[in-house]
């Protein structure tokens, strides 16, 4: 009579410790090159929006600094143009 096995073997479980092992960081850094890719695409959308904003406030200035006056649209054009009188939003 043999003895009952019970589980797997002290060789699998330390190979499958091994794996494990090697297994975890390899994951992590794929993860962590991915995660680093989002934050560099976010900062660099962040980066070109205030870059806007930064050129049209200069554009703003210097228009006015070489004498531009900015005009507004007269206000029966602004009623006019908008149909019912409605927001868009609202409907």
């Amino acid at each position: 009579m043999s003895p009952a096995r019970r589980g797997p073997s002290i060789g699998r479980l330390l190979l499958a410790a091994n794996l494990l092992v090697l297994g975890v960081p390899i994951v992590a850094i794929m993860l962590l090159r991915l995660y680093e890719q989002h934050l560099v695409a976010q900062t660099e959308g962040r980066l070109i929006a205030e870059a806007t904003l930064i050129g049209e406030a200069w554009r703003g200035q210097l228009l006015l600094a070489q004498g531009w006056r900015p005009t507004r649209p007269a206000a029966s054009s602004r009623r006019a143009s908008s149909g019912s009188g409605s927001s868009p939003m609202s409907r």
